[in-house]
């Protein structure tokens, strides 16, 4: 069965392009804009893996981690983020089962980081 993996970014391309690359590689995705959305999704869907971006409009990527640890503790997360120099982010990723993934990346890097927190 296709693990599931839930994208939350506030940039349409990235979404696009992330679907082409997830799909295409056997992982049924949803794509989401931000985190409200998220939250509706998770409540109604079970998702292997979430991944999201750093810097959002509204809540930011750590915000996501903090209520998914809290709500979902199982979850995965992957953040990606051109701008890791955060004290936020340092605190998010002290969580086992979160990996960071520093843009602009291969897309190589975002299939290692979800098959390792898959795995885990």
């Amino acid at each position: 069965m296709a693990k599931t993996v839930l994208v939350i970014d506030d940039d349409p391309s990235f979404l696009r392009f992330l679907n082409f690359h997830l799909v295409k590689s056997g992982y049924q995705v949803v794509t989401v804009d931000g985190a409200e959305q998220a939250m509706k999704i998770l409540f109604n869907q079970p998702v292997d893996l979430v991944l999201t971006d750093m810097r959002m409009p509204q809540l930011d990527g750590c915000d996501i981690v903090y209520a998914l640890k809290q709500s979902y503790p199982k979850i995965p997360v992957l953040v990606c983020s051109a701008h890791p120099e955060s004290n936020r982010l340092e605190q998010a990723l002290r969580f086992t089962d979160v990996r960071f993934v520093r843009k602009p990346f291969m897309i190589e890097d975002i299939f290692s980081a979800i098959n390792d927190l898959i795995k885990n």
